[in-house]
């Protein structure tokens, strides 16, 4: 009798010791979601690149890309403990119901699918050395892919073990952008050595810095629309005004119909779920109008001028379709780079070429070095079929929230708004080890799980 009391006694000690282990385990990886969060700050510091003379002398990867590497690898170990731990806890605490953790994870099918077949389009590929390891600044081989795994599992873990997890990636992504912004505008005055935010930005390309911006732009509007403290909402009003008037002289057309969009998303998703506040939704709309103002009374940007331009292109669209022009140099030449791109997608529409290869593989196109759109870009990467499941894992992601959406939290409202941004943002550049991170963390923790409540 005693004997019995005493082994109970030591197994609930271990599993009491196990929980608290694996507690802290999800701590440390949601504390390693919050650094990938910081990376643009952290690259605002380290603007520059280095030669890799690991993979080959022509390599170069950014601290930006050596940072997220460095933090991944990180998480990752903390992952293998997690795992191991939880699979010792499992088979001697806890009965598996395999058939119950795949429903209620369903979510996780589509990505490991993805992750699956980037890994047999990669051992296809015409120089598997470059599609794993990866090559030129985007860097985007199947290493960066697990990467990618690791911050997704991070955050999907994390989300509904940390109390408040949404609320603090949220502030810590609006605080850091705001400081950001704050910084690259007075960069002179407080004598830093940095580029400009419309030649290089903070990860090295306007491009990139403006698909940030969009993401950062439209989580404040969402801020101030939800914010219900009129001192909060002065800060975030002041913090939009930064992050517009940025995102405008960053010159990136697609952030900024990706705000747009986002803006009218915004809208919606605040009637459909009666949490529109119209008062503070007209403070949003006047700050960002104040700032259009301004930066084309000054000249600094005129986004009018490219409005018209994107007119002009759409009507060259129109008459290339019947037959009439040739519309290759439309937005700035990407309906030429959308074109090549789709002759790849047909000559290899499986599993496509292979990740990150463009320049590397002359069978397809050496002039053609990224086609500027993410979903084509996953296409010619590693095939139709993955590329399929991408979009179709973002529509039921979509779909998902809709149904619940009297489930959804003001925060996960406001990711969701920066998530918009980043999806329409995609169409018009590809942002791998850059901002793509955001956007995955974002469209992480705002899953929604089968009748479950945040």
């Amino acid at each position: 009798m005693n004997e019995t009391v005493l082994i109970s006694g030591k197994a609930l000690t271990l599993k009491i010791k196990i929980l608290q282990t694996l507690a802290t385990l999800e701590t440390l990886l949601f504390s390693g979601v919050v650094f990938v969060v910081l990376q643009a700050f952290y690259s605002l510091f380290f603007a520059g690149k280095v030669v890799l003379n690991i993979f080959t002398p022509t390599h170069y990867l950014y601290y930006t890309q050596i940072y997220l590497k460095a933090v991944s690898v990180s998480v990752s170990v903390i992952l293998l403990l997690y795992f191991t731990l939880k699979c010792f806890y499992i088979k001697k605490f806890d009965t598996c119901n395999v058939k119950q953790f795949i429903l209620s994870n369903d979510v996780l099918i589509p990505l490991v699918f993805m992750l699956l077949w980037a890994f047999v389009s990669t051992l296809l590929s015409t120089n598997v050395k470059v599609s794993f390891l990866g090559s030129g600044y985007t860097n985007e081989g199947f290493f960066t892919i697990l990467q990618y795994g690791v911050i997704f599992l991070a955050a999907y873990i994390s989300k509904d073990k940390i109390r408040q997890a949404k609320d603090i990636i949220l502030w810590v992504f609006i605080s850091s952008a705001t400081l950001v912004c704050f910084i690259m505008l007075l960069k002179n005055q407080l004598g830093l050595s940095l580029n400009s935010p419309a030649s290089s930005g903070v990860f090295n390309n306007s491009n990139h810095f403006g698909y940030f911006l969009a993401m950062s732009s439209s989580a404040v509007f969402a801020a101030i629309v939800y914010s219900k403290n009129f001192a909060v909402r002065c800060v975030l009003m002041v913090s939009l005004a930064l992050n517009v008037y940025c995102l405008y002289i960053s010159k990136t057309l697609g952030a900024h119909l990706g705000y747009l969009v986002a803006i009218l998303f915004v809208v919606v998703s605040a009637i459909l779920t009666k949490k529109i506040n119209y008062k503070n939704l007209a403070v949003a709309v006047a700050v960002s109008l104040m700032v259009t103002i301004v930066v084309n009374v000054t000249k600094e940007s005129n986004i009018f001028n490219q409005y018209l331009k994107l007119l002009q292109d759409i009507g060259l669209v129109s008459d290339d379709l019947l037959g009439d022009s040739d519309a290759s140099a439309a937005g700035t030449g990407r309906i030429g780079l959308w074109k090549r791109t789709l002759n790849i997608v047909a000559q290899v529409p499986l599993f496509g070429k292979g990740l990150d290869i463009y320049k590397q593989n002359n069978i397809f196109d050496n002039t053609l070095d990224m086609p500027h759109n993410e979903y084509l870009q996953v296409a010619s990467n590693i095939g139709l079929p993955a590329a399929i499941v991408y979009v179709g894992f973002i529509i039921w992601w979509f779909i998902r929230s809709y149904k619940q959406r009297n489930l959804l939290s003001v925060t996960s409202l406001i990711l969701m708004a920066a998530s918009i941004a980043y999806i329409v943002s995609a169409f018009f550049g590809n942002t791998f080890t850059y901002t793509y991170p955001y956007f995955l963390i974002f469209i992480t923790i705002t899953l929604r799980k089968p009748q479950r409540t945040e």
